[in-house]
């Protein structure tokens, strides 16, 4: 491996810690982050399993993260995403308004799973299935909210200003 490569893999392993710890309020080694980072960290799913799916990696070219809170983001550091985003931002800020946080209400563990994003105006729900397997299983043609901490189904909500 040479210096460069290092130096790039470095960066990028200081991009995903600090992304893990603004995911996860600061705890970067509780059961949150644990299932965020995933196998490596004692948590998540292996990456052969079914459920499993692709992981974007943090890359400030070419992948950057970005907070999206209330509607908007916050501000890329790099020109080129500045300008790219900046751009289009009235139209990505319209988009924004049917993505929030999926929280839960119930778990055991996670008081959110991840995000989902609402279809039209018919109050469906659509998120990614590693996060939905974090408390739905298929049943037949359907999904069945799993038990939460109170014997109940864990509920599920967007919130769509976090």
């Amino acid at each position: 491996m040479t210096t460069e490569t290092m130096k790039i893999q470095g960066a990028v392993n200081d991009d995903a810690r600090a992304l893990l710890a603004r995911m996860t309020g600061g705890d970067t080694e509780g059961p949150v982050a644990r299932a965020v980072a995933g196998p490596a960290a004692g948590g998540g799913l292996p990456f052969d399993s079914p459920m499993a799916e692709a992981i974007i990696i943090v890359d400030r070219a070419q992948r950057p993260a970005l907070i999206v809170r209330n509607n908007t983001f916050e501000q890329p550091t790099l020109p080129t995403w500045k300008t790219l985003l900046n751009a289009n931002r009235i139209r990505l800020e319209r988009a924004l308004r049917s993505v929030g946080r999926l929280e839960l209400e119930g778990h055991p563990t996670f008081p959110w799973a991840g995000t989902a994003w609402m279809l039209g105006d018919k109050g469906i729900a659509i998120t990614n299935r590693h996060v939905g397997e974090i408390f739905a299983r298929k049943q037949g043609s359907s999904f069945k909210f799993l038990n939460g901490v109170n014997g109940k189904p864990i509920k599920a909500k967007v919130d769509f200003r976090e």
